[in-house]
């Protein structure tokens, strides 16, 4: 392993764990052009000690690695309730691989190779989110419908009085479907304003993180009573479980 610290004053410190020593030391001195503080590993096997000894502001992650995978290490960061951005690395064949780490937590990827801009972009987006996720236009209430609430200072969600622990994509998309409680929104809608409009038409995203959504929110996962969805239209919010979806046209 090989672990470097930069980045002056409060500057966004980012760990990358990648096992190709050419490839961590490009994506090492794209950050630091930027400005960002980088740590640096080589395998999944200490990202979870380094993410709880540093709390860096986000993590980018590699999913295959020779001891412990990328996938096997962000499982371990959820599971521990960390909820830190993450942005996996990934191979241009890799797409199974991508949709099981979208699913076990991962907030955007990028596919090797890569422009460098292309990763900076994924990245300031998954901060711009994590921003969003904090206190907003001074609001200090937080959003509820039903029984589910959500407190913007940290980032929880609370189910029948029970604390949830969410990621900042999660929150930015339990927020989107709250605020519009009853409304029918479609995949691309939800992508455009989560996300943003080019990843527009990949559903798959949408469909891995309600998956994790309801995972975390509901009583009965395969019997959903709050993230529901409308078959070959999108996904609703319920408030209450009785509650009919008001399906509006996509980009209203």
């Amino acid at each position: 392993m090989i672990l470097a610290a930069g980045g002056p004053g409060r500057q966004p410190t980012i760990l990358v764990v990648e096992d190709d020593p050419r490839m961590q030391l490009l994506v090492q001195a794209v950050l630091r052009t930027e400005g960002f503080g980088v740590l640096t590993a080589s395998d999944g096997d200490v990202v979870l000690g380094l993410v709880k000894r540093h709390q860096p502001d986000a993590l980018v992650l590699d999913l295959k690695m020779p001891r412990v995978s990328g996938l096997e290490a962000l499982r371990a960061v959820r599971s521990a309730g960390e909820a830190l951005p993450v942005i996996v690395l990934t191979g241009v064949s890799d797409e199974d691989w991508v949709l099981d780490a979208f699913e076990a937590g991962a907030d955007d990827y990028v596919t090797k190779p890569f422009p460098p801009r292309i990763l900076l972009a994924r990245l300031r987006a998954v901060l711009r989110r994590r921003e969003l996720s904090t206190v907003e236009d001074g609001e200090l209430a937080g959003d509820q419908a039903g029984e589910v609430s959500l407190d913007p200072r940290t980032h929880d969600a609370r189910v029948r009085g029970q604390t949830v622990r969410l990621t900042p994509t999660e929150y930015q998309l339990l927020r989107t479907l709250m605020r519009g409680a009853g409304r029918v929104f479609t995949a691309d809608e939800l992508l455009a304003r989560v996300w943003g409009p080019t990843y527009v038409g990949q559903d798959d995203i949408i469909r891995a993180n309600i998956y994790r959504l309801r995972h975390k929110l509901e009583p009965e996962p395969r019997r959903p009573r709050y993230i529901q969805g409308r078959r070959g239209v999108g996904y609703f919010f319920a408030g209450r479980a009785a509650e009919e979806p008001n399906v509006v046209p996509n980009g209203s």
